[in-house]
């Protein structure tokens, strides 16, 4: 996908970026649990109230294979989980995550661009301690190789998530997600 960098243009991001149309998503946090000082989990695993139907949807996640999961992967054990509701369309910017995710695709799909932690310089990093250190300043979107000219070089992988489908994210490995649009 990245060949096409040089040429002016991603075809991946239409719909959304920061030239395009925006689109809006909801982001809440569906479960969690109480975390200790020493980064040990207390107490019981905690729920968002208001919807029978999302409890006992929550119900039915498999929370013995994601704590196995966790454990295979080297993971830290599972503290959170949040929910990402769109119109579809919508494009999250490049960035890293500081914990390693599980993305899982109820409904609709997903475009993802994968990148590991050694395309950092060439993704042109906010500096740390600014809030969006985590994000690349380079535009996958809307590529300006005149202004972040080692874009050009980046090596990524791209895929698509769909309904069932569970992607494991390493900590620290860049990514940017689009939604497939409504008529997708």
């Amino acid at each position: 996908l990245f060949r096409s960098l040089g040429e002016g243009g991603e075809a991946g991001c239409e719909g959304g970026g920061p030239r395009g149309v925006w689109r809006y998503y909801l982001q809440a946090p569906l479960l969690w649990y109480d975390e200790e000082e020493d980064g040990s989990v207390s107490g019981p695993c905690r729920q968002l109230s208001g919807s029978a139907q999302l409890a006992a949807d929550l119900g039915e996640v498999g929370w013995r294979w994601l704590r196995e999961a966790c454990e295979a992967a080297g993971a830290l054990p599972f503290k959170t989980a949040q929910l990402w509701a769109g119109h579809g369309g919508g494009v999250t910017p490049c960035h890293y995550d500081a914990l390693h995710n599980f993305l899982a695709q109820l409904r609709g799909s997903k475009r993802l661009l994968l990148l590991p932690p050694s395309e950092s310089y060439r993704l042109y990093p906010y500096p740390v301690g600014h809030p969006m250190d985590n994000f690349a300043m380079a535009d996958l979107c809307e590529p300006d190789l005149r202004t972040t000219p080692a874009l050009a070089a980046a090596r990524a992988l791209e895929g698509e998530l769909h309904p069932g489908e569970v992607l494991w994210l390493p900590r620290y490995h860049w990514h940017q997600v689009r939604q497939a649009g409504a008529s997708d």
